[in-house]
């Protein structure tokens, strides 16, 4: 059986995107920051030189670019752009729903003190289990598997 799995990158406080996000500003005001870390590395992991993550970072990359698919929200298009990233409210919707088996965040060391929170609307507590950490630069990968 497939393992159902949210991976995005999150500031300390969050967020996925930073405020004013929207098809002009795809990541809002400050959160193209996030991304930083993808292209500070020098090994190309994935289609072309946006992927040179720090050395650290190359094993977990790899994963990420081999899942057999990728659920996105509406707006993860708009601007019309083909981008593979999943999204909060798909995110939220699984969890909801229990079907969402494992958690994988890209801490960054920012806050962005507004935008897109990727965990806004739970309504319940979801009980978490720390699977892996992988400290590298700019971000930190945390892996935790979901408790039902």
């Amino acid at each position: 059986m497939s393992t159902v799995v949210v991976g995005l990158t999150t500031s300390l406080d969050g967020f996925i995107a930073g405020p004013n996000d929207g098809p002009g500003n795809p990541l809002g005001d400050g959160g193209g920051r996030l991304f930083d870390w993808w292209s500070a590395g020098t090994e190309r992991i994935g289609p072309d030189d946006r992927f040179k993550p720090p050395a650290r970072s190359v094993p977990v990359v790899r994963e990420m670019f081999e899942c057999g698919a990728i659920i996105t929200g509406r707006r993860t298009f708009d601007g019309e752009r083909t981008i593979a990233v999943g999204a909060a409210d798909v995110a939220q919707q699984y969890l909801k729903a229990g079907l969402l088996d494992e958690i994988h965040i890209n801490l960054v060391p920012v806050l962005l003190g507004d935008g897109v929170r990727l965990f806004a609307n739970l309504e319940d507590q979801v009980d978490l289990e720390c699977t892996r950490v992988v400290e590298s630069d700019g971000v930190t990968h945390l892996r935790y598997r979901v408790n039902e």
